[in-house]
């Protein structure tokens, strides 16, 4: 059996390198080909992304680009990767299904699903409309987006979400009540078996005491000034694991204007952060919206005391006062609800506790394995294989 899976327009294996979730984003993929199924990655990388070929067994790499030069112009870039089809069509035989990874780099994915008259299943780990619409993007942007966005959920056959506030979005902005799609939710998954709590494997790390952990890009949505000037209130610290770039450079100058405790820290391998988010008791995210953010799942995973703002895509994935704590997106609340778990070790346990309880029953990687499987099921291109071979 033998599908082909779109990487995210412009994305590359050399960015989910660069970003360090290379291990993270290529795992589940690894679990199916162990069970009998093959791929190819269509990626809008350059040559270097051919360094990965045979690497991986089962997974065949075909980076768009790697025939030229990948342009840095975005119209560019568009109109390279929409022509790569009439090429693409010749290099790859008729697959049994056609997946996109986001939404945004579907487009393609659509067109070849129709050329090969094969079923199409659209990935939607965020709803690209409503992030825009979130980000105040200009009229022009909101518009093609959500052209770009309509044409790909119409030509699922299957579509994917990670949270069933985004299938309503999704069903209510894009279709009428006389075409109604196949939505199934699926969420993001965390590997349980490494991303666990501390108190379950004594050997490995030691808590910082005074510190609080935080993880992003440093963009407007993540709202990490928020997430400073809380931090410059108290006595405790943050260590911010981050990109390095002007942005971030932005944010220290600010850590330093309001005399807050911050610690940046270049990004890690993805399979360094176990040991990094064991090693926090509390972690905080403030960000202005998110779809269902990683980073959180993988915290909770670890057992950390997890802090968010009553935000979209926060308030969806924490349970106040079981699974974490929700406060009003202020500098303020976010000082108190530091303060108050600080103080108190049993409310961090208990809150870690049910985190972890929370992410091993929802959101572990052998259920989103055993979804992933009968996706392919339901689209009706593979037997039942949903034991390992």
């Amino acid at each position: 059996m033998h599908i082909v899976l779109f990487f995210s327009h412009g994305i590359s294996m050399q960015d989910w390198h660069s970003a360090g979730i290379l291990s993270r984003e290529i795992r589940l993929y690894q679990e199916a080909v162990r069970r009998g199924i093959t791929f190819t990655f269509i990626t809008f990388g350059d040559k270097q992304d051919l360094q990965w070929q045979g690497v991986y067994p089962g997974i065949e790499i075909v980076p768009i680009f790697a025939g030229r030069e990948k342009s840095k112009n975005r119209i560019s870039l568009w109109l390279h990767s929409w022509y790569s089809q009439f090429w693409l069509e010749d290099k790859i035989t008729r697959p049994d299904l056609v997946k996109t990874n986001q939404i945004l780099g579907g487009l393609l994915a659509a067109s070849m699903a129709t050329r090969w008259k094969t079923p199409l299943l659209v990935r939607c780990g965020y709803e690209p409309y409503r992030f825009v619409k979130a980000s105040a993007g200009s009229w022009w942007k909101v518009k093609f987006i959500h052209w770009y966005a309509r044409t790909v959920y119409r030509s699922a056959t299957r579509i994917h979400v990670a949270t069933d506030n985004d299938k309503k979005y999704i069903v209510a902005q894009f279709f009428s009540r006389k075409k109604q799609p196949v939505i199934n939710v699926h969420p993001n998954w965390v590997d349980t078996r490494r991303f666990r709590p501390i108190f379950e494997d004594s050997n490995r790390g030691s808590m910082v005491d005074g510190r609080v952990l935080a993880i992003g890009r440093p963009t407007g949505q993540k709202n990490f000034r928020l997430l400073i000037e809380a931090i410059s209130m108290g006595s405790y610290g943050l260590d911010l694991i981050t990109d390095l770039s002007p942005e971030s450079v932005k944010l220290r100058q600010y850590a330093v204007k309001v005399g807050a405790d911050v610690e940046f820290h270049s990004r890690v391998p993805h399979e360094e952060l176990p040991e990094i988010y064991q090693g926090h008791q509390i972690y905080l995210i403030t960000s202005q919206f998110e779809g269902h953010p990683k980073t959180l799942l993988e915290a909770m995973a670890c057992g950390c005391a997890v802090i968010g703002t009553q935000t979209p895509g926060i308030e969806e994935l924490i349970e106040d006062n079981v699974t974490g704590l929700l406060v009003a997106p202020t500098a303020l609340a976010i000082h108190q609800a530091i303060v108050s778990l600080m103080a108190d070790e049993k409310y961090r346990q208990r809150l870690g506790a049910n985190a972890f309880k929370y992410v091993e029953q929802h959101c572990s990687l052998d259920r989103a394995i055993k979804d992933e499987i009968q996706a392919y099921v339901d689209c009706k291109v593979v037997p039942d294989i949903s034991e390992e071979r």
